[in-house]
C-alpha cells in the first residue's frame, strides 16, 4: 500500500506541471525503478530466508544442530 501511495503521489505531482508524453515517460521510469527495488528486496529476503535464489542453493542451511 505504501509503495502505491508513493508512486501515485509522485505521478500526480509531476503530471500536473508536465506535458502528457513526459508524464508518461516519467511514469514508466518510476514504475521500472520501484519494480527493480522490490525485486532486489525479494532476492535478499529469499537469500536470507531460504538460502536460495531462483531455486538454486546459495547459502546451505545447517540442519540437526
Amino acid at each position: 500500500i505504501i509503495t502505491n501511495c508513493i508512486v501515485m503521489g509522485r505521478a500526480e505531482a509531476y503530471a500536473m506541471k508536465s506535458p502528457p508524453l513526459m508524464s508518461f515517460l516519467d511514469g514508466i521510469g518510476n514504475g521500472l525503478g520501484y519494480s527493480f527495488v522490490l525485486i532486489v528486496v525479494g532476492i535478499i529476503k529469499e537469500l536470507f530466508g531460504f538460502g536460495t535464489i531462483l531455486g538454486f542453493e546459495i547459502l546451505p542451511l545447517i540442519q540437526n544442530g
